[in-house]
């Protein structure tokens, strides 16, 4: 079997290349945590290693739900880094609306409507900041 590991230092893209590369101590660092959590990792050999370019959101709020345009096109992106943790919780609400139509989960604030016509959605968490000036 394989072991993945994830995370490390962020490194600047190659943006010319659309090109992400890892930094070799970023990897020596997860190698050295490695053995500390799992005692005889030393031994293990690595097989090959990743970099990618997270991307981000104007608001740093993912993007889920239907589309505004197209017609049975469903979307679930912009992360901004947290996509792994939340994939498995994201694919069941995504699951339960395309299945049904709707979700039980709050899920408005991150429509794709937001940015072309802010009022067309409800949007509950910018409402409460807008009116008390804080989160509630």
């Amino acid at each position: 079997g394989n072991i993945i590991i994830g995370g490390g230092n962020r490194n600047r893209p190659d943006m010319l290349n659309r090109r992400a590369y890892f930094k070799p101590e970023s990897l020596i660092n997860q190698m050295k945590q490695m053995k500390r959590l799992l005692p005889g990792a030393e031994k293990l050999n690595i097989i090959r290693v990743w970099s990618g370019i997270e991307s981000y959101t104007p608001d740093s709020l993912p993007i889920m739900g239907r589309s505004g345009k197209v017609d049975g096109l469903f979307y679930a992106f912009g992360f901004c880094g947290h996509g792994f943790q939340l994939g498995p919780g994201v694919g069941d609400v995504m699951a339960e609306l395309i299945s049904t139509g709707s979700t039980r989960t709050l899920i408005s604030p991150f429509d794709i409507r937001r940015f072309t016509d802010p009022t067309a959605i409800e949007m509950p968490l910018m409402s409460s900041l807008m009116s008390t000036g804080k989160l509630v």
